[in-house]
């Protein structure tokens, strides 16, 4: 029996140009309650405000290059983005973009899409699905699905969209 390509394997992926990581899945921060009269604690999503950090990786030797970090879609005005920090990428050192997630009254789904401009060979222009919603105080929450306004097999232009765009980051500024 051989092992599966990727598992456990300590070898350094032989490449030519930056490739990024982590891909196409969806970040389903899940359903929150609002902060009300209780203390804040961004690392918990029990209560609004949830702080979520996405760490970009380059497992190749040319650096990768961030140009532009933007969320995209109309539940936009309910999340504070920053980042990348760094963002030029060496091999085995992260980058990471921190998203918090702060609606004040119930609503939503705010289904975002995360959109990452590189140089990156195999992703230039990664998108990944960002979904939250708030529920009553109280409320039973449920499992949600992650509806991306942006599908990553999208043509997506961030200078055509009629889409609202919120960036930390933009064409390197």
């Amino acid at each position: 029996m051989t092992a599966a390509s990727g598992c456990g394997d300590d070898a350094p992926k032989t490449c030519s140009s930056p490739e990024i990581l982590p891909h196409h899945s969806p970040v389903v921060l899940g359903e929150m309650w609002p902060l009300g009269s209780e203390t804040a604690q961004p690392a918990t999503n029990e209560r609004v405000p949830y702080e979520w950090v996405l760490l970009l990786q380059n497992q190749c030797d040319e650096l990768l290059k961030i140009d532009s970090v933007c969320l995209v879609g109309e539940g936009i005005d309910n999340y504070i983005i920053e980042g990348p920090v760094p963002n030029s990428v060496k091999r085995g050192e992260p980058g990471a973009v921190r998203l918090t997630y702060n609606r004040t009254d119930p609503g939503g789904p705010d289904n975002v899409a995360l959109y990452v401009k590189s140089n990156a060979s195999d992703f230039p222009s990664l998108i990944v699905p960002v979904c939250a919603s708030v529920v009553a105080d109280g409320q039973e929450k449920a499992t949600m699905t992650c509806d991306s306004p942006v599908k990553a097999d999208d043509a997506f232009d961030l200078d055509t969209t009629t889409l609202p765009v919120k960036c930390s980051l933009r064409d390197g500024k």
